[in-house]
């Protein structure tokens, strides 16, 4: 049997070609993350996301938003953490 070697030598065109998909793939493909919270203190302590990201004593957890977190959201067994900028009040402006 003969074998065939089609690799791109190291810094050819298409080589770059090749590092410049996969680059866009990784971005295309990138898992949204949202900040979650035990629903219950029990939750805190039992629950872990499959990928082994577990629940924090103290503040939100970051967690990809896959079915697995979708599926536990609408459970109850987390909550979304309030997002830090929406609680920021603006200044108001003096006149």
């Amino acid at each position: 049997m003969v074998e065939t070697n089609i690799r791109a030598r190291p810094g050819s065109r298409a080589g770059q070609a090749r590092r410049d998909r996969l680059e866009m793939l990784k971005r295309e493909s990138a898992v949204e993350h949202v900040k979650v919270l035990p629903g219950s203190d029990s939750m805190q302590r039992r629950l872990e996301h499959p990928t082994g990201i577990g629940l924090r004593a103290k503040g939100a957890s970051d967690w990809p938003l896959d079915t697995f977190t979708k599926r536990r959201l609408k459970e109850g067994a987390i909550i979304l953490a309030p997002d830090e900028s929406k609680r920021k009040e603006p200044k108001a402006e003096n006149a």
